[in-house]
């Protein structure tokens, strides 16, 4: 396998897990989360999957 898809594929796999982690940390009522912590929470997410 050649060595850059093989980074490729470990940067996917950690993308994955990040995401993961981010998502099982939110809480499942959105409606408790003001404007402000909700635009945060998308900037996190938007940032980690760059």
């Amino acid at each position: 396998m050649n060595s850059t898809a093989l980074i490729e594929l470990i940067n996917n796999a950690a993308l994955l897990l990040a995401l993961g982690v981010l998502y099982d940390t939110i809480p499942q009522k959105p409606q408790s989360h003001k404007p402000l912590v909700r635009a945060l929470i998308g900037f996190a997410i938007g940032v980690s999957s760059q």
